[in-house]
């Protein structure tokens, strides 16, 4: 990825990480033996809205559209950046 798309290896690294493995865990706990408990109503939104905070450091984009209502969250967002970016550097690398 990083040799085909250089400046964007991050979003394809990190989208891979955070849609496919974090965030269904999240979401979902109860349905990888996480917890035997399944969240409530409030608390399963709460976690799917914790996932697209997750999702927009990953994909790099800021909220807007569809999504107004957290666009609160950007300058979080903007200012976790770079340590979203270093802990996918760690999480791609040879040990």
């Amino acid at each position: 990825v990083q040799r085909k798309f250089p400046d964007h290896w991050y979003i394809a690294v990190g989208g891979l990480l955070f849609l496919r493995f974090f965030n269904p865990a999240m979401v979902a706990p109860e349905g990888l033996g996480i917890t035997t408990d399944s969240p409530n109503v409030q608390q399963r939104r709460a976690l799917v809205l914790v996932t697209k905070v997750l999702q927009a450091l990953a994909n790099e984009q800021p909220f807007g559209g569809k999504e107004a209502f957290m666009a609160d969250l950007n300058p979080m967002l903007e200012q976790n950046q770079q340590k979203y970016r270093t802990y996918i550097e760690r999480m791609s690398s040879p040990l």
